[in-house]
Parts: structure tokens; sequence; C-alpha cells
């Protein structure tokens, strides 16, 4: 390509040094771009959460959109590709700016849909069925969510699961201060009886007054262990100091299966802590499950619900 003895060496020579200089401008101009856009986004990180997830996701989106166009900048001058010719090829480059950038589309895409509905924000406690995590929200941008495990490890879901999955956001409980309870224990229905020795169940002070009226409003009544057992429960979770009375307080059967009757205790713990919700649960569990002998109850198994 080049020899001494050409005529065009010298011109030669200093078409490579101005391609070397061009390169090396767009490239120190790029950087510049990119430093200053930084800057303005690490500017406002202070001034809400809302704003600085704003300004994270179009610096993102701009600093890969400023890289691609300044690559297409140098590939067209150095093979002096004229204006014209790439409006002729605009449609396949369009075509293959698509298929090379179709994750960061679906994500431009995604977050837009997050941002305007608000569905999950940075700090925000969630929990996602598919992948059974459950975590503090710690980055959103246009691949992935970062999420906090509450283990301390870190996992990376794709950003366009958050609009074709089902997630759970529990933020408005952290807010409130409480954490739900849904789980029910599975029962086996060939022990369900009635209760021959109702006089038993009247030493049990918090169904005492529950069976002595319904005596006194229905003679014929025929008390179950099951139904005697599902009011102990309510009243216990009532009368528990740890149990969020503002919230709903449950105790119900849910669909009989081939196994047995599920009966799912359902409450809000005064507490989001986790240590603390858990030491709540397990008190809560350990009692039902005991006092449950006491009715001649047979468990086969005890669940959780989401």
């Amino acid at each position: 390509f080049l020899h001494k003895n050409d005529k065009l060496f010298p011109i030669k020579i200093i078409l490579i040094i101005k391609n070397i200089f061009f390169i090396i401008f767009i490239i120190f101009f790029l950087i510049l771009l990119i430093k200053l856009i930084k800057l303005i986004k690490n500017k406002n990180n202070y001034i809400n959460v809302t704003i600085h997830y704003f300004y994270n996701f179009f610096y993102q989106l701009f600093k890969i959109l400023l890289i691609f166009f300044f690559i297409i900048t140098i590939f067209f001058f150095l093979f002096k590709i004229k204006l014209i010719n790439i409006i002729n090829k605009l449609g396949p480059l369009t075509a293959i700016i698509i298929i090379i950038f179709k994750d960061t589309i679906i994500g431009f895409l995604s977050v837009i849909y997050i941002y305007i509905t608000k569905i999950i924000k940075i700090e925000d406690w969630i929990y996602i069925k598919k992948y059974e995590i459950e975590g503090i929200v710690k980055k959103i941008n246009l691949l992935y969510v970062k999420i906090e495990n509450f283990d301390r490890s870190i996992t990376n879901v794709p950003i366009y699961d958050f609009i074709s999955t089902s997630i759970i956001n529990f933020e408005e409980l952290r807010k409130k201060n409480i954490r739900r309870i849904k789980r029910f224990i599975l029962f086996d229905i060939k022990s369900f009886k009635f209760c021959n020795n109702i006089e038993k169940y009247k030493k049990i002070f918090l169904i005492k007054d529950y069976i002595i009226n319904i005596e006194k409003n229905n003679n014929n009544k025929l008390f179950t262990n099951i139904g005697i057992f599902r009011k102990y429960s309510f009243m216990y979770l009532k009368k528990n100091i740890n149990i969020s009375k503002k919230e709903i307080i449950m105790v119900r059967h849910l669909n009989i299966n081939e196994y047995g009757l599920p009966l799912e205790i359902y409450c809000f713990t005064k507490t989001s802590i986790l240590l603390e919700y858990e030491n709540i649960q397990a008190n809560i569990f350990d009692h039902l499950l005991t006092i449950a002998q006491e009715f001649d109850l047979k468990i086969i198994n005890i669940y959780t619900r989401i």
C-alpha cells in the first residue's frame, strides 16, 4: 500500500494521520460527553429516589445510543460512505440494529412501563413467584433488576420479566410495619367427629363463652371437633398481642382435596422485621399444631400459600 517511490506516498501518510487523529478526536469527544452526562446524573442522585431512577435510566440509554452513533460515524468516515448510500441502506440497517439491540429495546419499553405504573421502585420489598425470589430492589437498568435477597445474596432478574411475570410488592405492608401470615394446616377428614363430651371444651378459656352462648340459643347444636378447633384458632389469634387487630383475621376452610381439608390461618403480624415475623409465625403454629391433639384431630401436613 505504501512505497517510498510512490509519488502519492506523502499524501497517503497525511491521510492515515488524518484518519487516526479523527478517530482519537471522536473517542475523546465520546468520553467527554459520557462523563458530562454522568456528572449531571450524579448531581441529581441526592434529590429523590424517583429522580435518580429516571436519570439512571436515560443515562444508560443515551450512553448506548451515543456509543453506537460514534461507531457508525467512524465506520462511514473510514470507508467514505456517502449520506445518500446511508439513506438507501437505512431499511436493512434498521433491521440489523433491531436484532442487535433487541434486549435493549425490550428493556427500554419495560423500564418505561415500570416507571409509569410504579409497580416497583428502588428499595421495594418484592416476591417473584416464577423464581422463588424474595428481597429488596437495589438497582433497575435497561437489562435487569438487581435484587438483594434476605440471605444477602444478589439476584439479577431480566427487566422484561417484570411485565410478563406475577410480582408481589410488600412495600405497603412494610410501611405499615405489618406482614401477612397465610398458611394452612391440612387435616385428615377421617379424624372429624361430633363432640360427645362438650363439657371438656368448656374448660378451655378461649372458647368457653362461645360454647355456652351457642347452647343457650340453639339446644340442638351438634358441635364438631374441627368446628370448635376453628373457633379456638380464631380466638387465639384475636387474643395474640403480636397480631394486628386493624387488619383481617380469618380462619377458614379451603377447597377439600384428595388428601384432606385445608384450614387456613390468615392474619398480619405487628412487625415486618423478618426474624420477629418468623418467630411470631412459628409460635402460632407451634401452639395450634400441639393443641389440635386435644381436639382429636389428625394433621397430614402444613403449607404456605402466596
